[in-house]
């Protein structure tokens, strides 16, 4: 009976052993794709989605008079700065475009005053502060925004249809007075009027 019994338990270690010899496994691993949803709705601020947020003065540097027509420069230390801001959703572009009025001093106004925003060197310095697709300066640049009051807007930035969004930084330091002679001398004011309007076509004057 004790035999029976040893050699029961013989074979109940052997399968032990065979069973802690046999080679492991590893499952395939499993994956799944799934899918990622984030709805961004249109603005619904439609008459607030495009800003101007900030125009800095135009501040010239004085000159004596001669019997020559005048040229000077916006102060060096005194870029134009103006920001943009479009959120509206659908990028649809803008234009900026700026009308100047008559510089007066007192009951003398600059008669025959031009303000002219240079293309040469223009190219203004563009901050992206949040924005997609960079601006650029309008087609043919080098144009002069009459000071009489009743010319037409100029523009002088554009950001095509798919650009523009988001906010932006324009700088730019070229900018020129001319004064023809003939003038009185005195602290001349004015007003210079930018205008931003949706797409990148300026308005019919």
């Amino acid at each position: 009976m004790m035999k029976k019994i040893i050699l029961s338990s013989a074979l109940v270690l052997a399968g032990v052993s065979a069973m802690a010899l046999a080679p492991t496994v590893d499952a395939a691993p499993s994956t799944k794709d799934v899918e990622t949803k984030f709805k961004l709705n249109p603005s619904t601020d439609l008459e607030g989605s495009l800003k101007i947020l900030e125009a800095s003065p135009l501040e010239f540097k004085g000159q004596d008079i001669t019997d020559s027509e005048l040229t000077t420069k916006i102060e060096d230390a005194k870029p134009s700065i103006i920001k943009i801001d479009e959120f509206s959703g659908s990028k649809p572009g803008w234009s900026l475009n700026a009308k100047a009025s008559p510089l007066k001093s007192g009951s003398d106004t600059l008669l025959g005053a031009t303000i002219k925003f240079k293309s040469g060197e223009f190219t203004p310095d563009v901050t992206n502060i949040g924005g997609t697709g960079a601006p650029v300066n309008g087609a043919n640049f080098d144009k002069e925004i009459n000071t009489d009051g009743n010319s037409s807007a100029v523009q002088i930035v554009k950001a095509e249809v798919g650009t523009g969004a988001g906010k932006w930084e324009l700088k730019h330091k070229d900018i020129e007075l001319k004064i023809p002679s003939g003038n009185s001398a005195g602290d001349y004011k004015g007003t210079m009027t930018y205008t931003l309007t949706s797409g990148p076509t300026a308005p019919t004057p």
